[in-house]
């Protein structure tokens, strides 16, 4: 592909840069350097950049006596992504590129050294994105901007070009008011690349089929998984993902107001209800994850508005999910307390869930600890904190929207700093199997 063509490119240029005698960039370039030779390929340079991380790590724990309101000793910034104007909100990876939705726009960051995030380029048509992903062959950045859905070629990650735009009420859908591109999903199932979007209408997530070649690319509107679901605003997020167990592929949807669901979309023309929990929310179910963890099914969901709890469910049997344990933001902060602190996205890698929690940082809890044989026993509990500052009634809606891990670094977009890059004593700096998928 033409964008690993070019990564490859300015990795050889950059390694050509290094003068590997001097003994501070014999520390930069690792074990290369011991080799008594520059690090000439992609993998090299790699290995020497987290062999910096590693050092920058060494003695950072992964336990921690207690999590209180400060940052925990098991978390170290390492650097931060700072743009020209504004913050960041979400964010996507494939291999060493990020895609970032930040002011006006969205940028294209190569991060194959943690360290020195590389800027290529920034994408503007004079508006945000409520979110942005990647498309499943690397080649478009598809963006969600109030009404509309760009389609960018990021072949070129130095020219990103628009390729195409899907208007949603192209869907034929009547709009309740609402109507939103806010979150995405993106997969390729069956050869075929489909997009997922919680549209903030009362009928379900809406499904598009991803056409054309990358130059020019275009949406079809397929169907939608329930043609009433979520309530006034619809399902908020979702996660598209194959179990191996039942051999299908499934969307899990957060559901807003009515809880969640989840629909096997093996055939994503016809989405099929497979389960999940309709009941009353104490708050509006925000985003949604599962992970295998112990033998089981576990399904981790949060809330944004109302009384917001972490919740996690053996999901084992689809079908009837049972309540593991919850957690509130006032049991770990109590001055001053505040009922209704919203959370925001989330992640689980390797058992672990990693929290975006606004103007309260994030939080890290390690769910093998929560996989129990009695329901509702779980003692759930934040095994680390990262402060984004200190929260006040007016400022709980702001800074961190999300946590995404990218071999086994911590990437924490925040609304008003842009992209914190942050090691985590628990996490192995380089391993590839630490990365997040949501």
């Amino acid at each position: 592909m033409r964008i690993a063509i070019v990564l490859t490119g300015i990795l050889l240029l950059v390694s050509g840069c290094v003068d590997a005698n001097t003994a501070k960039d014999k520390d930069v370039v690792g074990k290369a350097s011991k080799l008594g030779r520059q690090p000439v390929t992609i993998a090299e340079i790699k290995e020497a950049a987290f062999d910096k991380v590693k050092e920058l790590m060494a003695g950072v724990p992964c336990q921690v006596p207690a999590v209180g309101p400060e940052t925990s000793k098991n978390l170290r910034d390492l650097t931060q992504i700072k743009w020209e104007k504004g913050g960041t909100s979400s964010l996507d990876f494939r291999g060493d590129i990020m895609i970032a939705a930040k002011s006006g726009g969205m940028g294209i960051v190569n991060i194959s050294n943690p360290l020195e995030p590389w800027h290529y380029a920034n994408f503007s048509l004079n508006h945000g994105y409520g979110d942005v992903k990647i498309s499943p062959d690397n080649m478009t950045a598809i963006g969600g901007a109030g009404g509309t859905i760009d389609l960018v070629d990021i072949r070129d990650p130095f020219q990103p070009v628009l390729a195409g735009q899907w208007r949603l009420s192209q869907a034929g859908r009547q709009s309740q008011g609402f109507l939103n591109a806010h979150m995405l999903y993106t997969a390729m199932i069956k050869g075929e690349q489909w997009v997922f979007v919680a549209a903030n209408n009362n009928d379900g997530v809406w499904i598009l089929k991803l056409k054309g070649p990358p130059e020019k690319r275009e949406l079809e509107f397929i169907t939608s998984t329930l043609p009433i679901e979520g309530g006034p605003l619809g399902p908020h997020d979702m996660w598209v993902n194959y179990d191996v167990d039942l051999k299908k592929w499934l969307l899990y949807s957060a559901d807003g107001f009515h809880g969640w669901a989840v629909f096997d979309v093996s055939d994503p023309a016809k989405p099929m209800l497979a389960g999940g929990l309709v009941r009353p929310e104490t708050g509006y179910t925000h985003t949604i994850q599962a992970a295998k963890i112990g033998g089981k099914r576990i399904v981790a969901t949060i809330a944004e508005v109302g009384v917001n709890l972490l919740e996690v469910y053996d999901a084992t049997v689809l079908q009837a999910p049972v309540l593991l344990g919850a957690w509130h933001v006032n049991e770990a902060r109590q001055d001053p307390p505040q009922p209704l602190a919203p959370q925001h996205e989330f992640n689980i890698v390797d058992g672990k869930l990693y929290l975006g929690h606004y103007a309260n940082g994030f939080y890290v809890f390690d769910l093998t600890k929560v996989v129990l044989p009695v329901a509702g026993s779980a003692d759930l509990k934040p095994m680390a904190h990262y402060a984004a500052g200190t929260p006040t009634i007016t400022s709980l809606f702001s800074q961190v929207w999300s946590v995404d891990i990218v071999n086994g670094v911590l990437y924490t977009s925040d609304m008003g700093k842009g992209v914190a890059v942050v090691g985590f004593g628990c996490n192995v700096p380089g391993d590839a199997k630490l990365t997040s998928n949501g």
